[in-house]
């Protein structure tokens, strides 16, 4: 049973038991479940384009819950993605870093920036990061290969050499959209 006959069957219920304990019970509009016919785009650039409308809530999303993880609250500083850029489809070289990029034949670069604020005490930070993401289409549709980011920093001035960001929020983000959207589960 796929993700979509879950909800649908859940739904199913949750209506049957409000109309056994209330004749007159609608669903509420926020449980209601629509179903469509959305499938996935198998063109990377429309995917991409779709997929970063949304990088930001999902990324703010693993965020939090990643912070409930976290006992001692006060090491935590309150980061929140804002929003994401165009991406950019033509491959950029990472020869300059101390990386060297291992992916596949079939693998798909993709390059967009991030707008992220910080709260640290009374101080807010904005910065602009940077996300060199590679993906590759295998018979299950799209998935996450590498992840690099360069951080932006409150000054601008230190350029850092790119990270391994595979395992970040934004990768995460990232990986459960696509997830998201190969269950028909998300906004056209």
């Amino acid at each position: 049973m796929n993700f979509k006959s879950k909800l649908i069957n859940i739904t199913l219920a949750i209506s049957f038991l409000g109309s056994v304990v209330s004749p007159g019970f609608t669903m509420p509009k926020a449980i209601a479940i629509t179903t469509n016919n959305y499938s996935c785009p198998q063109e990377i650039e429309e995917l991409v384009t779709r997929m970063l409308l949304d990088i930001p809530s999902y990324t703010n999303r693993v965020v939090q819950r990643s912070r409930s993880i976290v006992k001692d609250k006060k090491l935590l500083n309150q980061r929140y993605v804002i929003a994401a850029g165009k991406a950019e489809f033509q491959p950029l070289t990472l020869n300059n870093s101390e990386y060297t990029p291992q992916t596949t034949d079939s693998s798909q670069q993709v390059f967009f920036t991030t707008l992220e604020r910080e709260y640290k005490r009374d101080r807010l930070l904005e910065t602009q990061n940077y996300h060199w993401l590679f993906l590759a289409r295998t018979k299950n549709g799209w998935q996450v290969v590498m992840m690099y980011s360069r951080f932006g920093t409150e000054s601008n001035l230190v350029t850092m050499p790119p990270q391994d960001t595979t395992h970040g929020a934004i990768a995460r983000a990232v990986s459960l959209w696509l997830e998201d959207c190969r269950a028909g589960v998300v906004r056209n």
